[in-house]
């Protein structure tokens, strides 16, 4: 009889094992952040700027990280021991740094990545709200990581993330979009993982027909390569469709991917279990379009330790900076040296012309 309720004890208490795991997959299934293709976003500020072609304008991207990846922090995901922030108080200190320094640069445009609006892991400080009331102008921000609990790494986990992608614009937008990009995970892996996107901005041009159009950005980055490649044929696309209807396309962010033409001698990979970014597959593009980057400095580097530029172990890339269309000029474009002061990334900055039609130019 003992022996009898001991199995009917150890059978009860395995069952309760595998079930309580199951409904919580299932659970997190049904409520897991399902976006549609296309979605309106909403447009907060006022523009103070108008524009035209021929007109210049500047623009800077950056990777927040955040508020949570700064020169004095590590990453697990990255071959470091961190999973979360230490402190409240670092992901205050960068946050407040890096929009601080953002709006002293006095830039047209910002195309923002990994700014979060209520996460476990930056201590669930706003820093869409931040940076809407820092960067004056029209704000529309777009998710692509939503998730009401990461269960990566055990036991310490990543926990509650809602983040995403933000653009802030001194010219008055007329519509912002959230466009849908590929997703290569395979469930369940995807029920936790980012659902990528493109955030889409429309500036009509005054006394004209035609429109700006911004594109903000963030390519898959430790997936096979799949994401990455499916994501750009996304955004090929998308661009040169608008620049057929005569608007003018300006993409910018984190590709998570080298540009065609850098050189792979500047910044060569310390090892090759780090991350290994790829190169954006030129030929999705006309030969006429523009990749702009500024290679005499790093835009990113990797957080397998605290920010050390003299160690042999310290990785740096250039996957940061933009794509324009044809009928845009590039006056310049470099990287802002910050040091990873307060972000895993340093941001790019553009200085651009809306060319004159064809004939003009």
């Amino acid at each position: 009889m003992r022996k009898s309720k001991m199995i009917k004890g150890t059978l009860i208490l395995l069952a309760m094992l595998i079930m309580i795991p199951a409904a919580l997959l299932i659970y997190f299934h049904f409520t897991q952040f399902q976006p549609r293709p296309t979605e309106p976003l909403s447009r907060k500020g006022s523009a103070r700027k108008e524009i035209k072609i021929g007109d210049t304008l500047t623009a800077i991207t950056l990777n927040m990280g955040y508020g949570g990846l700064s020169y004095d922090t590590d990453f697990v995901m990255d071959g470091g021991s961190m999973v979360n922030p230490p402190s409240a108080d670092l992901v205050k200190r960068n946050t407040e740094g890096v929009l601080s320094d953002l709006a002293a640069e006095n830039a047209d445009i910002y195309f923002l990545q990994e700014i979060d609006k209520a996460s476990s892991r930056s201590y669930h400080i706003d820093q869409v709200h931040a940076a809407e009331d820092t960067l004056s102008g029209v704000n529309s921000f777009a998710a692509n990581f939503k998730s009401q609990f990461v269960p990566y790494p055990f036991p310490e986990t990543i926990g509650r993330v809602y983040s995403g992608i933000m653009t802030s614009s001194a010219y008055a937008v007329s519509k912002a979009e959230r466009i849908a990009l590929y997703i290569p995970y395979k469930w369940p892996v995807s029920i936790f993982q980012l659902k990528r996107c493109l955030l889409v901005s429309r500036i009509p041009l005054a006394k004209s027909n035609q429109q700006l159009i911004l594109i903000n950005l963030h390519l898959d980055a430790y997936d096979d390569g799949s994401g990455k490649i499916e994501q750009t044929k996304a955004l090929a696309s998308l661009m040169q469709t608008e620049y057929q209807k005569g608007n003018y396309v300006i993409a910018g962010g984190d590709f998570n991917q080298t540009f065609p033409g850098s050189d792979p001698n500047l910044y060569p990979l310390v090892k090759k279990e780090h991350f290994m970014p790829g190169t954006i597959d030129a030929s999705l593009f006309p030969k006429e379009w523009k990749f702009l980057y500024d290679e005499t400095v790093p835009t990113s580097r990797l957080c397998n330790m605290p920010y050390d530029p003299q160690s042999d172990e310290m990785q740096h890339y250039v996957i940061d900076g933009f794509i324009v269309s044809p009928n845009i000029i590039c006056e310049e474009v470099r990287t802002l040296d910050w040091g990873f002061t307060y972000t895993d990334h340093n941001p790019v900055q553009v200085r651009l012309t809306l060319a004159h039609p064809p004939q003009d130019y």
